[in-house]
């Protein structure tokens, strides 16, 4: 996207208290890690005037980027596409062989994000954000279009 550019978060907190506003928690659990969104690495599309577009966090787990939220600020403008596209060659840069995507049973719209740009449903844990609400109670208990929020959607790529 010209004009934009893929850049680390300079304002970590900023991107947490978004996270809770979105979510319910600063905690994110991702296979059977529990991470404080904090510690993850975040990276954000901005504009040349430095506006933030879209945000993302991840980590490496071995031979694997697990890219735990991206979120555009704007839905349907194409910043999480941007954003992703340019993540890729950071990830590469990693030595990591895949990308992995993690997403709830609900978020249709991360669903079908993933799938068009060619990631591979790869794991399904079911009953996994049931299994950890106790640790994170304030975590949402219904999504998108009213959908009861229990299971974890893992997607996968080859890098």
């Amino acid at each position: 996207m010209i004009g934009t550019s893929v850049l680390p978060v300079a304002d970590r907190q900023t991107i947490v208290d978004m996270m809770v506003d979105l979510w319910g928690t600063s905690q994110m659990m991702v296979g059977s890690h529990l991470y404080e969104i904090s510690t993850l690495d975040m990276h954000g599309l901005y504009t040349a005037d430095k506006q933030l577009l879209a945000f993302a966090n991840w980590t490496q787990r071995g031979q694997a980027v697990v890219l735990c939220a991206m979120h555009a600020l704007v839905p349907g403008q194409s910043h999480a596409r941007h954003l992703l596209e340019g993540l890729l060659p950071i990830f590469r840069q990693t030595g990591a062989g895949k990308v992995r995507a993690i997403t709830t049973n609900d978020n249709m719209s991360a669903l079908i994000f993933y799938q068009r740009f060619g990631f591979r449903l790869s794991t399904l844990y079911v009953g996994a954000i049931d299994a950890y609400r106790p640790w994170v109670p304030l975590a949402r208990e219904v999504g998108e279009y009213g959908i009861p929020i229990h299971d974890v959607i893992e997607l996968e790529m080859p890098l």
